[in-house]
């Protein structure tokens, strides 16, 4: 009897040792004393909620990797929860992330939503509207795999961040979804998904906004600066291919509406970036556009840490190097300075032995074409990288091909392109609307790295008041470059628009 209640007594003294332990780790647990309540494990319905009460940087080396362990297990190694967060279930298989707060100067909460698909995601974006009283103008294409939450906002206090094509960051405060990231980056990046880390570090040694993170009302830099811009709306858009490419999944396109003071008439910009692994077989389109040296580290942040971790820029830069025969940054970058955007084609043999590369020049009239290309075909030729007279010609003759029995040069595949669209300007608008070229100017000019493109309608202010397609470059000039993608859709200021393979480069205007 005395031995059974020794033994009772030593269960109940390792029960109770056991309790405590679990009960300083679920509410107030303290490592060496000087951190309080860092961590707080409670359970909700059929999942968890962890929340981080202190700047995730002055989290003890003792907490993280329990941070780490109980989202391996919990949530597949997501690296959520390792930047430390609360989680709420929306339903099953989606999680809501919401980092409250990330430091002692900001006190407001970051969302993060896993992007897994465009129903999740639309259901995880809806609660948070709710939760942040924020309508939606949400619509559906008949046809199209697309989900597009066009937001109006009362008030610009709302920002808006996408990682890779993994997470969606959401905080009233746009210094806090930049401390987010920060807050990221300071933690043993062994502790963060490649994809989440590697494009979570793009611009955050710079005072932009650029590629990572839009602010719907006002750019962080404009903001910070004081330029003149001032973005009214901002149009967030995920386009789900239809026939994908290997690897492409889920792309995105940023479209903004931008009031500049001087300009009667509202302006649109696009960012459209649809990223496939790299692999020599994978057909893919980068759009590199305007300002090109000051973003290219930002580019190979941003496209690094794809997939299996498959360093897409990086790749594709060094497969065009090794094709033209040249050290691609440190000779092209240089003379990339003008007034023209350089997109870069891979495309693959159909035996997917070899992979054939072709240039395309964006600028704002067939003049500046023409002294782009001379700019273009002349470096090219001073660096011996072309050594035949006409390999130049033949290059681009090839890359803006619209038939293959009579390709036309990119001279004339541009003018073709124009004339179609002043075509159907002065159709659309026999009023008021001459059939004149469209200015092309950079978004922002103080050290902006943004890949975005400003179409100045200010003299075609009519053209607004009636959706039209803008441009379409691509479809006169390489079909066969996008044979494999299906039309894609998108909402552009609350407009609906429908482009073909290809012919995505700017917005819908109003």
């Amino acid at each position: 009897m005395e031995r059974l209640g020794k033994t009772i007594t030593r269960f109940i003294q390792v029960l109770g040792l056991l309790l405590l332990v679990w009960g300083l780790v679920s509410n107030d647990l303290a490592w060496a004393g000087h951190e309080l309540s860092p961590l707080r494990f409670v359970p909700r319905q059929a999942t968890w909620m962890v929340t981080l009460t202190q700047p995730l940087h002055k989290v003890s080396p003792q907490i993280r990797p329990m941070v780490s362990e109980f989202f391996e297990r919990q949530w597949d190694g997501l690296g959520l929860g390792r930047a430390g967060g609360s989680l709420l279930g929306l339903d099953a298989g989606l999680t809501l992330v919401n980092i409250s707060p990330i430091s002692e100067k900001t006190a407001q909460p970051v969302w993060i939503i896993p992007i897994k698909d465009a129903a999740t995601t639309e259901k995880a974006l809806t609660k948070l509207w709710e939760k942040l009283e924020i309508t939606p103008l949400v619509e559906q294409f008949q046809g199209i795999e697309i989900f597009t939450p066009g937001l109006e906002l009362a008030t610009p206090q709302i920002a808006l961040g996408i990682v890779g094509q993994s997470y969606l960051f959401v905080s009233p405060s746009a210094q806090a979804l930049k401390e987010s990231f920060i807050a990221a980056q300071s933690v043993d990046n062994s502790l963060l998904g490649a994809n989440f880390y590697r494009t979570a570090n793009l611009n955050l040694t710079r005072d932009n906004w650029g590629l990572s993170y839009l602010n719907l009302g006002a750019w962080s830099q404009v903001a910070q600066t004081g330029d003149a811009i001032s973005p009214d709306r901002l149009f967030l858009q995920w386009e789900n291919i239809k026939k994908p490419v290997s690897g492409l999944g889920i792309g995105t396109t940023l479209i903004s509406s931008n009031l500049a003071p001087n300009s009667p008439a509202p302006t649109a910009t696009k960012l459209n970036v649809s990223i496939p692994k790299l692999f020599p077989s994978d057909p893919a389109a980068v759009w590199v556009g305007h300002n090109f040296p000051a973003i290219w580290g930002q580019l190979s942040e941003l496209l690094t840490g794809y997939g299996a971790g498959q360093p897409f820029l990086v790749q594709t830069l060094q497969a065009l190097s090794r094709h033209l025969g040249i050290n691609l940054k440190t000779e092209i970058e240089p003379w990339l300075t003008g007034d023209f955007g350089l997109a870069i084609f891979p495309r693959s043999s159909e035996n997917n032995s070899q992979v054939s590369w072709h240039w395309q020049l964006t600028t704002p009239t067939n003049a500046t074409v023409t002294a782009g290309l001379e700019t273009l075909e002349t470096s090219l030729r001073n660096q011996g990288w072309l050594k035949t007279p006409r390999e130049f010609e033949a290059i681009t003759a090839q890359a803006w091909s619209s038939t293959a029995d009579a390709p036309p040069t990119f001279i004339q595949a541009q003018d073709q392109a124009f004339t179609t669209l002043a075509t159907e300007m002065t159709e659309l608008h026999p009023s008021g609307v001459e059939a004149q070229t469209p200015a092309w100017q950079p978004l922002l000019t103080r050290d902006s790295p943004d890949m975005l493109l400003h179409l100045d309608w200010a003299t075609h202010q009519q053209a607004w008041q009636t959706t039209f397609p803008l441009l379409k470059v691509l479809k006169v000039s390489a079909p066969s470059l996008f044979e494999n993608l299906d039309g894609i859709t998108w909402l552009g200021l609350g407009q609906q628009g429908k482009v073909s393979r290809g012919e995505v480069i700017l917005a819908w205007g109003k």
